[in-house]
C-alpha cells in the first residue's frame, strides 16, 4: 500500500483519522470492471466498497444501465441485502427504482419494511416525485401494495384538485398504477374543482414565477394538464370554449413573462461584462 501511495492511491486524514483511498475515482471505476466478470471478484467488491458506493455502482441480476460497471448476480442478493439495508429509505428507495430487480426488491422491503412508508408527500407535478418513481418501480416488479396503491391515488386525487395536476393522465407508466374505473371515478369527483379554478392555478403560477426560469419549460406541466383534463372530460361536459379561454390566458402569461426573461438575461450580461459577477 506505501508503494502505491502517490500513484494509484492517498493515503488522506479526515476527522475520523487516516485512511486509504484512490488517487482518481476513474481507478476505482476500473477496478469495478475488472471485478464485475468474475462474480466471486463481485462478492470481494461487496464485502469490501462502502454502502452508498455500492448503491450507485451496481445493477442486479438482468437490469442494465449505463455507467453501472457491476452486476450483482442472484447468488449474492443475500450478501447485497446485508451490506446496504441500512442506508437512509431515499437512498434505497432510488436504488430500487432503477437498479433492482423484482427478486432484490423483494429482499430489500423484507429487511426494510419501512421503506414503503410515509409516502404521502409529493412534488407537482406528481410524476417527477422520486417517491412516485419508487412506486411505478414497484408496480412493475408486481410489489405493490394494494393499500399503498389505494393511498397513493389519494394523493393524486388530491394533487389533482389543489394543483391542477394532470400528470396522471399523460404519464403512461403514472396511469398504469390505476384501473379504468378508478381514473373515470377520480375525474368525475375532481372535475368541479379542476376546470372551475384554472383560471386562478395561472395566475397563481405566474405570481410564483422567478425570472430566471424559462417561461414555457415552467408553464409546460400545467399546459399539459390543462390538455389532458379537457380531453378526458369532454365526455362530461363539452370544454372546448374553456381550453380555448385557458389556452389564451396561458400565452399571454408566457408572453409578458418572455419579455421579463429576456430583459433579465441581458442585464446578466452586461452586470457580468462590468463587474465580473452575475446577479442571482
Amino acid at each position: 500500500m506505501n508503494s502505491l501511495n502517490g500513484s494509484l492511491l492517498l493515503l488522506v486524514r479526515d476527522e475520523m483519522g487516516q485512511f486509504w483511498t484512490y488517487k482518481h475515482p476513474t481507478i476505482g471505476d476500473a477496478f469495478a470492471k475488472l471485478m464485475a466478470e468474475d462474480a466471486e471478484l463481485v462478492g470481494i467488491y461487496l464485502r469490501g466498497a462502502k454502502p452508498a458506493a455500492i448503491l450507485s455502482e451496481v445493477v442486479c441480476g438482468d437490469v442494465r444501465l449505463a455507467g453501472a460497471p457491476v452486476c450483482v448476480p442472484h447468488e449474492l442478493y443475500d450478501l447485497l441485502v446485508e451490506r446496504v439495508s441500512q442506508e437512509s429509505c431515499h437512498s434505497l428507495r432510488r436504488f430500487l427504482s432503477y437498479r433492482a430487480d423484482a427478486e432484490l426488491a423483494e429482499a430489500l422491503l423484507m429487511a426494510r419494511p419501512d421503506l414503503v412508508d410515509d409516502l404521502t408527500d409529493f412534488i407537482f407535478p406528481i410524476c417527477d416525485d422520486s417517491d412516485t418513481t419508487f412506486l411505478v418501480a414497484l408496480h412493475r416488479m408486481g410489489l405493490l401494495p394494494d393499500w399503498l396503491r389505494v393511498s397513493f391515488l389519494e394523493c393524486v386525487r388530491r394533487s389533482a384538485a389543489d394543483n391542477a395536476d394532470g400528470s396522471f393522465l399523460w404519464d403512461a407508466e403514472l396511469r398504469s398504477i390505476f384501473s379504468r374505473v378508478e381514473i373515470e371515478e377520480l375525474l368525475l369527483d375532481i372535475e368541479p374543482l379542476v376546470l372551475e379554478f384554472m383560471a386562478d392555478r395561472i395566475e397563481l403560477e405566474r405570481d410564483s414565477w422567478h425570472n430566471s426560469f424559462d417561461p414555457d419549460e415552467y408553464f409546460s406541466p400545467l399546459a399539459r394538464s390543462i390538455d389532458a383534463f379537457v380531453a378526458e372530460l369532454n365526455f362530461v361536459v363539452d370544454y372546448s370554449e374553456a381550453h380555448e379561454r385557458f389556452k389564451g390566458q396561458l400565452e399571454n402569461a408566457i408572453e409578458e413573462m418572455t419579455l421579463e426573461h429576456q430583459n433579465q438575461r441581458q442585464l446578466n450580461c452586461l452586470v457580468v461584462r462590468i463587474t465580473g459577477r452575475k446577479i442571482h
